[in-house]
């Protein structure tokens, strides 16, 4: 802002004013500021006054309308914005735009912050060029597990303090993750905040919605993996004859890790993320092939125990989860798993026309975008999946597996 010529000498307060051009000769505008800036003024104010220009210096732009703030601050704060537009406007953080009605009063219409973040830094704001380095080093931070990657970009434009606890909650999770951990959510919460309360409400819900939380290793009860499928385990107490039981059961690893001999042959193994869909699919086709419910983005336990059984009583894998970012996402790790382990397998009802073929569908969200740029980058993804991501990237839109019929 020019400080140069056309200013009045400073008055008792320091102000100078100058002449600003109008419209009318009779509508007189000036603007008034002072040219040296007072960081220590804050601590003099009373703490109503501090609190005001807080509210005004946190707004998106570093001009505002006065009319525009006076409706703010409604008719109970009037007089207050008025003294702290004055105290600002001494304490050289602002100049004001002023206009002279027809009786020579000068009434304020706008102003203007001389150094914004500065005059946060004075009234006690986090230092935002320091926030945006922060941001900026935290969001270049290298993943080991790829769920993880999509979920920072998806913190892109977020504000800066809700973005920086999440960059940690996610460089928290990463490291328990590679650790192998599982644990409760208090566990987790002390691992990545050194409290046990120390994740708000809506962080749990950001991890839950996004990649699920028993996928992660923090839960409540001992896991275990739901299945039905024509088979006998041999166990150290005794023969458990699966094919007898009409409907899915769950085993826990331990049951599973125990298991000496699987008698019996499946046509398919088919895996399922949703559980309606599961259930649907076990009732349907579990006396001939071996269905399985995949909790989402599953735990290493999960992928260890499913690999093990399947490499027992070897077939096609066919793998079944949400026609949606996150779903292929899924199923890519536990294809890689099946890969490692030499069993041949394929995508099952994830096909672009399996997502159209859904009466309802959901817009793409932040998380969704930030994966799908991914997987459109990601050789395998591509490989198996083109259709359904340059479908999602065409029409903005996911699905979800209750849609789909899978007991054909």
């Amino acid at each position: 802002m020019d400080s140069g010529a056309g200013w009045s000498d400073p008055d008792a307060a320091g102000v100078r004013s100058r002449v600003l051009p109008a419209r009318s000769a009779l509508r007189l505008r000036r603007q008034r500021r002072r040219m040296d800036l007072d960081p220590e003024a804050p601590r003099l104010w009373p703490a109503g006054w501090r609190e005001m220009a807080i509210e005004w210096v946190r707004g998106k732009r570093d001009r505002a309308r006065w009319e525009r703030v006076l409706g703010a601050a409604g008719p109970s704060r009037a007089t207050l914005a008025h003294h702290v537009l004055d105290a600002l406007l001494e304490a050289g953080w602002i100049a004001v735009d002023e206009v002279r009605d027809a009786r020579g009063h000068w009434s304020p219409m706008s102003f203007e912050w001389i150094d914004r973040e500065r005059s946060a830094a004075a009234l006690g704001l986090p230092d935002a060029a320091a926030l945006r380095r922060d941001i900026d080093a935290a969001a270049s931070t290298a993943y080991r597990d790829p769920r993880l990657a999509a979920l920072a970009d998806g913190l892109a434009g977020r504000p800066a303090a809700l973005a920086l606890r999440r960059f940690a909650i996610l460089q928290a999770l990463d490291i328990w993750l590679a650790d192998g951990r599982q644990g409760t959510r208090r566990q987790f919460a002390l691992a990545a905040s050194g409290d046990t309360k120390g994740l708000a409400d809506a962080d749990w819900r950001w991890l839950d919605e996004s990649v699920e939380l028993s996928s992660l290793g923090i839960g409540v009860h001992t896991p275990g993996i739901w299945l039905r499928a024509p088979l006998r385990l041999h166990l150290p107490t005794g023969v458990l004859d699966l094919g007898s039981v009409g409907d899915a059961l769950a085993l826990t690893p331990a049951t599973l890790e125990a298991v000496s001999v699987v008698e019996g042959a499946v046509a398919r193994w088919r895996i399922l993320e949703n559980r309606t869909s599961f259930e649907q699919a076990a009732r349907a086709r579990g006396q001939v092939d071996g269905v399985l419910w995949l909790p989402g983005f599953a735990a290493p336990w999960w992928r260890t125990a499913a690999i093990a059984l399947m490499r027992r009583a070897p077939a096609p894998v066919r793998i079944a989860c949400d026609p949606d970012p996150a779903g292929i996402r899924i199923a890519l790790a536990v294809g890689a798993a099946c890969d490692a382990a030499g069993l041949a397998w394929r995508p099952w009802r994830m096909r672009a026309e399996d997502l159209g073929a859904l009466t309802r569908r959901k817009p793409l969200g932040d998380y969704d975008r930030a994966e799908l740029a991914r997987l459109d980058t990601d050789p395998q993804a591509r490989c198996r999946f083109a259709g359904l991501i340059d479908a999602m990237r065409e029409g903005g839109e996911k699905g979800e597996q209750e849609g789909l019929d899978f007991r054909p």
